[in-house]
């Protein structure tokens, strides 16, 4: 994992290789990146922005639920599977919404901790 500060002006967490976690209504995702105010995800199937969702952080990463709304969806190209047949993959960015003050000191934390180790 890795940290970097761009033009937003905050921590942007780069979780390298992706980490499997999920988007509620069930879906799986790998997630990318996360910062204090969102996210983004890569995923099978477009998401349509404006639809809101729950980021169920994996427990790596504190097991936070997080009220989220997709902001932009891209197709990135095919991803290899095993079976050796493309399968489509997507982006998406996630904005957080309305999270509870210990949602967000938790996630403030778990980023501190993980930007100082880095």
């Amino acid at each position: 994992m890795s940290a970097s500060v761009e033009r937003r002006g905050v921590v942007r967490l780069t979780i390298r290789g992706g980490l499997r976690t999920r988007v509620r209504p069930t879906r799986e995702v790998r997630l990318l990146d996360l910062s204090p105010f969102g996210a983004r995800i890569e995923h099978g199937t477009p998401l349509q922005p404006g639809v809101p969702y729950v980021l169920d952080l994996a427990p790596e990463l504190g097991g936070l639920p997080l009220a989220a709304e997709v902001v932009w969806t891209t197709r990135m190209g095919e991803a290899q599977i095993p079976e050796g047949e493309g399968r489509l993959r997507y982006q998406s960015g996630l904005v957080f919404l309305s999270l509870m003050r210990g949602q967000r000191a938790a996630l403030g934390r778990f980023l501190e901790g993980l930007t100082t180790a880095a």
